[in-house]
């Protein structure tokens, strides 16, 4: 851990050059972080104190006639901090962008905006963050890219405010204390690839409530767990080394005869459950489409054994097939056939058209005294036909033929 300055006594009155004294008391406890103090070169020759040349240029304290007097300059809000790693900051929010590894710090280059920024975005691409980089800030979320591999040491030491941070997938270490006093954080996630849980790295978390070790995890570190009360701690390792993570409450749940039933169990206040890995089961009954199957599965680290369902897998269909065509009045029906068992079958009614009919054609003429008949015929089935009635004219058109008279007989008019 850092070592911080817990306070800074200034005594005498440098009323006389050879009488000017100067009473420093530190205290430098890894478990208590308070206030940096940075004195300038002009003081370090009266006062006798060291001058800390790793801290941010823009705070500086300067001792005066026994007051102590800040000055803050102008504070930076973007910068490098990595060959092509950059930062910015703005209204609350830290936003981490660019390509590689993050620095290593001490004191951060945006140390002096640490009480203002509430949340950190790290940006993909971005592949390692530094040591001590957002150690002590006021950070309440934090995003991380999904290229980052390491967290460094004490990253996110004393970060008392910060409730919700994602670890991605492709980080395999997480450095010592790099959360160490981040007491309201409750869960977080540990990928598969980290292999430890290095010294104190969650040490000081009050309010952790649930954490799980993947396999890839094969030790934890020394106070690494110390003052988690109330934790759930899952650890699918079964030999995954305990080495006094300090762990004194709470639940461990891991394997039968694992090396984490053993530290339970060394700790009379510490709840112990047994945990199973099942393999995928063996298939004792088949599923078929509307039945479950039954399968029974082992445990990879001991002799149990479960049984489960297996869901239904459900009707495969094919096309549907007519089987009988629709006519112009019935309807037809068609079929489809499960492909996962060919004896389900499903039907159903292909719905009729009705006719479809030509035009009407006189079969039968119509005369004065006499109806005619025109007929229509469907155009899906020629043996459905339609007819009607013409009605007769009723109005008779004659012919008149005249017949001249001759000599001794007369002519005529006749007509029909």
């Amino acid at each position: 851990m850092k070592k911080r300055v817990l306070a800074l006594l200034l005594a005498g009155a440098f009323v006389m050059q050879s009488s000017a004294a100067l009473a420093l008391e530190l205290d430098v406890s890894e478990d208590v972080i308070e206030e940096d103090i940075v004195l300038t070169e002009d003081t370090e020759e009266d006062s006798g104190l060291v001058v800390d040349e790793n801290a941010p240029e823009s705070e500086e304290v300067t001792v005066e006639d026994d007051v102590q007097s800040i000055t803050v300059q102008d504070t930076a809000t973007s910068g490098t901090c990595g060959t092509k790693v950059y930062w910015a900051y703005a209204d609350g929010t830290l936003t981490i962008s660019g390509e590689g590894a993050m620095n290593d710090y001490d004191y951060s280059p945006w140390w002096n905006l640490r009480e203002s920024i509430t949340k950190l975005v790290i940006g993909d691409g971005v592949t390692e963050i530094g040591n001590s980089a957002f150690e002590d800030h006021s950070i309440t979320t934090a995003e991380l890219g999904k290229d980052v591999t390491r967290i460094g040491e004490d990253a996110f030491a004393h970060c008392s405010n910060l409730e919700s941070i994602n670890i991605p997938d492709g980080v395999t270490r997480i450095g010592e204390y790099a959360f160490a006093y981040c007491d309201k954080l409750e869960s977080i996630n540990i990928p598969d690839g980290v292999t430890a849980i290095e010294r104190s790295t969650f040490r000081g978390c009050y309010s952790l409530k649930e954490l799980v070790l993947p396999e890839s995890v094969h030790s934890l570190g020394g106070f690494s767990l110390q003052d988690a009360w109330e934790l759930t701690l899952t650890v699918r390792n079964p030999k995954c080394e305990f080495n006094n993570p300090g762990m004194v409450g709470g639940t461990i749940r891991g394997h039968a005869g694992s090396t984490a039933q053993v530290y339970a169990d060394r700790n009379p206040n510490i709840t112990f459950e047994a945990i199973h890995i099942w393999d995928n089961g063996t298939v004792k009954t088949a599923p078929t489409c509307t039945e479950k199957g039954v399968k029974t599965c082992k445990c990879k680290y001991c002799a149990k054994t479960k049984t489960e369902d297996i869901d239904p897998i459900n009707h495969k269909w094919g096309e549907w097939e007519v089987i009988t065509p629709a006519t112009c009045t019935e309807d037809g029906v068609e079929t489809r056939t499960c492909k996962n068992d060919k004896t389900h079958t499903e039907t159903r009614p292909v719905t009729t058209d009705g006719h479809k009919w030509g035009e009407w054609e006189v079969t039968t003429p119509a005369t004065c005294n006499k109806d005619g008949v025109e007929t229509r015929t469907c155009k899906n089935d020629k043996t459905h036909t339609e007819t009607r009635k013409i009605p007769a004219t009723g109005a008779h058109t004659y012919a008149t033929t005249i017949t001249k008279a001759k000599p001794g007989k007369d002519g005529s008019i006749v007509s029909k």
